[in-house]
């Protein structure tokens, strides 16, 4: 009898790579599902960022005024002018414009806890739409004794 040859059957060779295709095709997916979720992740991260540098810019524009005021849709400080559209926030200073963006944006102010749509503010509530969620954003400003007095003539008219 002749010499017989070691070899995989016709059938085992077609069931392995159906097993690597299949294996292949999960890893693929796999790795396109982690690649989705990496992506989508680091957009948020960047969303918060944005958020947490309007905050920060925001805050020290407020603790760096004399006065923050608010005239309609639009806050004054010194030299610095906000103003609030629809869906940004422009922040004007001698050297330019920057703008914002914060879906459906409303600036509220308040002295001593009473509402002011124009006029001296010392706290300042942003509201806006971040990712489907409603966001408020809160800005205290700190007046001296000195800049109270300076600004008396305001504060009475009340």
């Amino acid at each position: 009898m002749g010499n017989k040859i070691k070899a995989f059957t016709l059938m085992e060779v077609v069931l392995a790579m159906m097993l690597a295709a299949i294996v292949v095709g999960m890893a693929y997916t796999a790795f396109s599902l982690f690649g989705k979720l990496q992506g989508s992740y680091r957009q948020k991260n960047l969303r918060h960022a944005d958020l947490q540098m309007v905050r920060e810019v925001l805050q020290r524009d407020v603790e760096r005024a004399g006065s923050v005021r608010l005239e309609g849709d639009r806050l004054l400080m010194d030299s610095l002018i906000y103003q609030a559209g629809g869906d940004f926030l422009l922040r004007q200073v001698a050297g330019g414009t920057d703008t914002l963006k914060l879906r459906t944006l409303r600036i509220q102010g308040s002295f001593e806890e009473h509402p002011v749509a124009d006029g001296l503010a010392d706290r300042l509530v942003l509201s806006f739409m971040q990712d489907s969620v409603a966001v408020q954003l809160r800005i205290d400003k700190q007046y001296t004794s000195e800049e109270l007095f300076r600004l008396k003539e305001e504060l009475w008219k009340r």
